[in-house]
């Protein structure tokens, strides 16, 4: 059986023993984990909230809570939920970094770097806390401290870091090392459009016009709705018939 079919099964027979059992919390997570993973966040939710309610200090039930809804884009149920796994749990260092994660999704970046800070504090060999810190310095423009915190994911292995660095250098204006990553991050994954148009950006602003307006057309034919690297384009297109 697929891993498709073994989540439909695993709803299948939760269904079953809930009606069996309907007071048991760790069946209404057992379904959620299911669906969530079938992609109906919506009805994982409807299951997690369930379970909170029947045991409402199980810290791990308000966690999943707060993940699926930030995975719906409900940030303020996600806040409150994620609240709830730090109170419960005051070393829950996945509490600490989805917390901070919903909290620069709130615009909200020193908080979310507040979060981020104890979560490394608690655990500081977990590198993607590094770059989703250095993202929230970003966030704020304090770019040098962004690119130390990828340094640091990168050193220790967390390879979406490089992408991050090329956006943070491009802000910095230092062109040729803001292609170099997007070098690096194009190496490990081909299919990036926003990494393609970021190493558009760079080019362009190097005037090397054949290479920028490349880098845009792959990204578009990655994802042809990407507004951002048709506007790109377009300028590239004008600056270099500009020149002729």
């Amino acid at each position: 059986m697929n891993a498709l079919g073994q989540h439909e099964e695993a709803v299948r027979i939760s269904d079953h023993a809930i009606g069996l059992f309907p007071n048991d919390a760790t069946l209404f997570c057992s379904r959620a984990d299911a669906l969530s993973a079938l992609g109906f966040h919506d009805r994982a939710c409807q299951d997690y909230r369930t379970a909170v309610q029947l045991l409402p200090e199980c810290s791990g039930s308000h966690l999943k809570l707060g993940i699926t809804y930030l995975k719906l884009g409900k940030y303020e149920e996600a806040l409150q939920s994620l609240n709830e796994v730090i109170r419960l749990n005051r070393e829950d260092v996945i509490g600490y970094a989805h917390r901070g994660f919903n909290l620069s999704s709130l615009n909200e970046p020193r908080k979310a770097i507040a979060d981020y800070d104890k979560a490394l504090k608690i655990n500081p060999e977990m590198r993607e806390l590094y770059v989703l810190r250095g993202r929230s310095y970003h966030q704020l423009g304090q770019y040098r401290r962004a690119i130390s915190d990828f340094d640091e994911g990168i050193k220790r292995g967390a390879q979406n870091a490089f992408s991050h660095r090329g956006e943070t250098f491009l802000r910095l204006e230092e062109w040729d090392l803001a292609i170099a990553d997007f070098d690096a991050a194009l190496q490990l994954d081909t299919r990036d459009a926003p990494t393609y148009n970021g190493r558009g950006i760079a080019r362009l602003s190097k005037c090397q016009y054949d290479l920028a307006i490349s880098d845009f057309r792959t990204a578009l034919r990655i994802d042809p709705g990407y507004r951002p690297a048709r506007n790109n384009l377009d300028l590239a297109v004008s600056c270099k018939e500009a020149t002729h």
